[in-house]
């Protein structure tokens, strides 16, 4: 019996031992806790030989290790992608700051290929490049607080409202990020306190929040006499 029939036949008695132990909750807790710290004791104090193991068996099965690989990326996007967005907000700032010199080495390299991709992909993604622009003056304003609104919640905000402004409901061809509590009045630089809004309405906005302007339009609304429809008469 090699090696490989020997591994098999380990693994295959492990599991079906589990899966006896699942019956019981409380014996199978305890065994995973066992289980966990003699296999880290286990892997400190043989790390050498394991990881050399390891590659070995990666080089002499390398087409099926990665096909199980991309097998099981498939099968577990949305769980590799929490547990990759965890591990980066676990040392956000450290990673921000990585990326960014990522990004400085690899313009400073070929800065003419930097600027091939990004105009290609501002062709590709016309829509989101525009949302990156809109959002990036309120992300400097908000660096200092540590606040921004990602572009993906803002995609998300202009789907909630079909593309039209908050306020006055008309589709704009330009629909700009508004604070419903100004930022110089308190307000935070995150969606929850952003609304789509049209440029025209924006502009009149000002630095009322929203409850102000919204009485202010039902104001204006009242004031202003509704036009009279060509070609009635008044009875």
């Amino acid at each position: 019996m090699d090696e490989e029939e020997k591994r098999r036949r380990h693994r295959d008695a492990v599991r079906r031992y589990r899966e006896r132990l699942r019956q019981d909750p409380i014996r199978y807790a305890e065994y995973r806790e066992r289980n966990q710290v003699r296999s880290k004791a286990f892997w400190w104090s043989n790390r050498e030989r394991l990881l050399a193991e390891q590659r070995s068996y990666v080089q002499r099965n390398r087409e099926l290790v990665y096909a199980r690989n991309r097998a099981y990326a498939q099968k577990n996007r949305a769980k590799i992608r929490a547990q990759q967005h965890a591990a980066y907000v676990r040392n956000l700032e450290a990673n921000r700051a990585k990326d960014r010199e990522r990004r400085r080495a690899s313009y400073a390299k070929d800065p003419r290929a930097h600027n091939d991709y990004m105009k290609k992909w501002r062709a590709a993604n016309p829509e989101r490049a525009r949302a990156y622009v809109r959002l990036s003056g309120h992300r400097r304003r908000a660096a200092a607080g540590g606040e921004h609104i990602r572009v993906e919640d803002w995609e998300n905000l202009l789907l909630k409202h079909k593309g039209c402004c908050a306020y006055c409901g008309e589709s704009a061809a330009l629909v700009e990020a508004d604070h419903r509590i100004p930022l110089s009045r308190g307000g935070r630089n995150v969606i929850g306190n952003i609304l789509p809004s049209c440029r025209r309405c924006n502009r009149r906005k000002r630095t009322k929040t929203e409850d102000e302007f919204r009485a202010w339009l039902a104001t204006e609304a009242k004031a202003s006499p509704k036009p009279k429809v060509k070609g009635t008469r008044a009875a």
